[in-house]
């Protein structure tokens, strides 16, 4: 399930990227995650820019529903509703 979330998330990210930002936030510029290893781990980069508070603000309230999707497969990862 990880691989179709990775695949989805490929799909649509460029359809909210613009102008080097992600969908509304102007702190985040760049984020990916891939598979590494055998497969079994998820290896997640972002480049951003401003405070670490505003990075993770705009990542919680802003990027939930792709968040949960990278990560809601993943061993550990909370049950959630999106």
């Amino acid at each position: 399930m990880i691989r179709v979330s990775l695949r989805l998330l490929k799909l649509f990210v460029p359809l909210v990227a613009a102008d080097g930002y992600l969908g509304s936030m102007r702190t985040i510029h760049f984020a990916h995650w891939t598979l590494v290893g055998n497969g079994d781990r998820l290896l997640f980069l972002s480049n951003f820019d401003g405070s670490w508070q505003s990075y993770l603000d705009d990542f919680v309230d802003k990027a939930h529903g792709g968040l949960t999707l990278a990560w809601g497969n993943c061993v550990g990862f909370p049950r959630t509703k999106i």
